[in-house]
């Protein structure tokens, strides 16, 4: 797995901007072009989060999971 890859995919920040910007379906799709399983660890976590939600509280719904 590409390093600079990993560090956009599993950065907070990004993540955060994202999700204020765009729906979390968007945010999926980035995560649906690989299969590492941490990777899908993450997008598991991101698909159980409702999909119209406060960016804000990001870090607590994927701290619960």
């Amino acid at each position: 797995m590409n390093w600079l890859l990993l560090q956009v995919l599993f950065n907070y920040s990004w993540l955060h901007t994202k999700l204020s910007v765009m729906p979390m379906a968007r945010l999926l799709s980035d995560y649906d072009l690989y299969t590492d399983n941490e990777i899908s660890l993450v997008r598991q976590a991101l698909d159980d989060i409702k999909t119209e939600f406060n960016p804000d509280i990001l870090g607590v719904e994927l701290t619960g999971r």
